[in-house]
């Protein structure tokens, strides 16, 4: 027994040797030729080789694109940022020049009003100081009066050169000399008349020629100097109109002083020279309260300027200087003046009288410079109490 066994732990190996050198033949012979999953040939792994790199490529790509991008985005911010800085900065600076504009007009209204109450003083004191009297005028001798001759002056003479083109005695000559054409007997003088009587209207072409061609020309002469010069009826002027044209026919340039003189021979009548009568138009002074009116006119069309005119006489010389003639609606002091003052003595007003202020002020809120005038205006109409200003 002991010898099987030391045996079997001597040669007990072989057989199982045997056993795996005919495990690894016959799997030789069966998987011969035969690829496993996972198993990789060289021209795989090239092609992997050749993927991964390309996928290396398009990241350092990409990665630079992004990088560009941040720098760009940064930029960006950085120019933002200035921006914001640059309109902080100036919203500063105009908010202190605001602050700088408001503290310059402040002291400017207090010293307008400090002048305005030292003039008022003043005026008080001189007002309250006895007047002087006058002194008595010496009576003198009446003077005696003197006559003076009254020296008759000759009429001045008709200056041809307004009438006839720029020339005078030359001009009657040429319509005189035309007239004669068709009468011998026709004087100077009578051309004289009708050029006179004719006027302004020859210093024109067609005012001083007659277009016998055209109707609405006849029927002017006849409607007008037949008419109203001559006292001739509508048919008779009609034809004496068409026998001058057609006496006057043979002429292109028709003188209207020549066809004029040929009616009034037709008619048998003279003409008298008109007389040119210049109106000289009346200037009415402007009145020294038409800025108040205007100004009282933007808030009420039909205000009465005798009204007005009162008001201003009531504020009196106060309106002469620019704080007496404003109203300061940001100061509170100012509105409890008026409410003291015009509400209280002027209007009578016991309750109410601070809202009505106030409601003015916001009338007039659009208008930066508050004329006083207005303002007691406008209050005087809220109330009702114009008519202690008629």
């Amino acid at each position: 027994m002991e010898n099987i066994i030391s045996y079997i732990t001597c040669f007990g190996w072989v057989p199982l040797m045997l056993f795996g050198v005919l495990g690894l033949g016959l799997g030789f012979l069966l998987f011969r030729g035969k690829k496993q999953a996972g198993d990789l040939s060289l021209e795989d792994e090239g092609q992997l080789r050749a993927e991964s790199d390309r996928l290396r490529e398009r990241i350092n790509e990409l990665e630079s694109h992004v990088g560009s991008r941040d720098s760009e985005i940064g930029d960006l911010k950085a120019k933002l940022a200035a921006s914001a800085a640059t309109l902080a900065a100036g919203a500063a600076v105009a908010k202190v020049a605001d602050k700088d504009d408001d503290d310059d007009t402040y002291a400017l209204e207090w010293r307008n009003r400090y002048l305005a109450a030292r003039v008022k003083y003043l005026e008080g004191r001189i007002t309250e100081a006895p007047k002087e009297k006058p002194k008595a005028k010496k009576k003198t001798a009446p003077k005696k009066k003197v006559v003076k001759k009254v020296v008759k002056k000759a009429a001045p003479k008709v200056n041809m050169s307004i009438i006839a083109r720029g020339r005078d005695q030359e001009a009657v000559d040429a319509y005189w000399a035309n007239a004669r054409k068709y009468d011998k007997t026709v004087s100077r003088k009578r051309i004289e008349e009708l050029v006179k009587y004719c006027g302004i209207s020859l210093s024109s072409r067609d005012g001083s020629l007659v277009a016998c061609s055209q109707a609405h020309e006849r029927n002017t002469i006849v409607k007008g100097y037949c008419a109203k010069k001559l006292s001739m009826n509508n048919e008779t002027a009609k034809v004496a109109v068409e026998s001058v044209c057609e006496k006057m026919k043979g002429e292109r340039n028709k003188s209207r002083v020549t066809f004029y003189h040929l009616l009034d021979k037709a008619a048998g009548k003279k003409i008298v020279a008109k007389k040119i009568v210049t109106k000289k138009k009346k200037v009415t002074p402007k009145s020294p309260n038409a800025k108040y009116y205007d100004m009282v006119h933007k808030y009420d069309a039909r205000a009465s300027k005798s009204v007005i005119d009162n008001i201003v006489k009531y504020c009196g010389i106060s309106l002469r200087t620019r704080d007496g003639s404003l109203v300061a609606c940001s100061d509170e002091k100012e509105r409890q003046t008026i409410v003291n003052g015009f509400a209280t003595k002027k209007l009578g007003m016991k309750n109410g009288r601070t809202e009505l202020v106030e409601t003015i002020c916001k009338d007039m809120k659009a208008t930066r410079m508050k004329n006083r005038v207005t303002f007691y205006y406008l209050m005087s109409k809220k109330q009702g109490k114009l008519g202690l200003f008629k």
